[in-house]
């Protein structure tokens, strides 16, 4: 489960992961802005701390 005493490492890690594949999506993309659409789950309940609004579209269902 995500909760527990190490969620905030994993939170930490999965927010490193989400920056580093913004990156190289962008870097496919010839440098040029691309808006990612992430599906909601128990990590993206944590979103708001990682994922910046502006670059990305949280599709919820």
């Amino acid at each position: 489960a995500i909760n527990g005493p190490n969620n905030n490492t994993l939170m930490d890690l999965w927010g490193e992961y989400q920056d580093r594949a913004l990156a190289k999506l962008k870097e496919a993309n010839n440098g040029e802005p691309i808006t990612p659409i992430v599906w909601t789950s128990a990590m993206t309940d944590h979103a708001r701390k990682f994922l910046n609004p502006k670059e990305y579209i949280i599709h919820v269902w």
